[in-house]
């Protein structure tokens, strides 16, 4: 990718891609400075929804949590419970707006709601989180199939606390999250819903 131009993604938009992209100067020089423009575009139900929610709360999310929550929806499989009010929040707003066209607008079936629409309304109806900590601590270890395998994308940041990071995220799940222990880690700490709780149910 090339300082001062525009990079448009189509299918499955991950920002791991930003991550691992070589990014480089402009040719002419002139463009050094001008950032590098991302544009995705995806059809996948659920990158639909999750990408609506993130862009909702960075536009809402008080500053002082703003990046640690954004992080945590993105990335990680463990949040704060914080984060999960963002989240559920987002949700709502997002697809508060919609509902009169789907529900009030004649719409023939339930299934004729778009799955991205219903996912919206899944996180949206969560009063508080429905992945217990373990559980979500569990599923990531089945996820990732338990194999002991480390990426060394992490080993190739300038920074010892971000390669930390990243080695604690490809054990664990867990990124720009706390490190808690005992009664306080299941106080504070729930697990993603983005990750671990994305069933749609047709509505009655």
């Amino acid at each position: 990718m090339t300082m001062g131009t525009t990079h448009v993604a189509a299918g499955f938009n991950d920002l791991g891609l930003l991550l691992t992209a070589n990014v480089v100067p402009h040719r002419s020089g002139h463009a050094t400075n001008t950032p590098l423009r991302f544009i995705g575009y995806d059809l996948a139900p659920y990158n639909v929804a999750k990408n609506m929610v993130v862009w909702h709360m960075i536009q809402t999310v008080p500053d002082r949590d703003c990046a640690t929550a954004v992080l945590q929806v993105w990335y990680s499989a463990i949040w704060e419970r914080s984060t999960d009010r963002y989240f559920q929040r987002a949700a709502l707003e997002v697809v508060m707006p919609m509902l009169p066209t789907y529900l009030l607008g004649g719409t023939s079936s339930p299934k004729d709601i778009p799955e991205s629409v219903r996912i919206l309304m899944h996180w949206a109806g969560a009063a508080e989180s429905k992945v217990p900590l373990e559980g979500a601590m569990i599923a990531f270890a089945d996820f990732t199939g338990n194999t002991g395998v480390i990426s060394t994308i992490g080993s190739t940041f300038t920074h010892k606390a971000d390669r930390g990071a990243f080695l604690r995220l490809d054990l664990t799940g867990a990124f720009a999250v706390p490190e808690v222990t005992g009664r306080q880690r299941q106080r504070d700490l729930v697990g993603s819903a983005a990750m671990f709780d994305v069933r749609h149910p047709v509505i009655d």
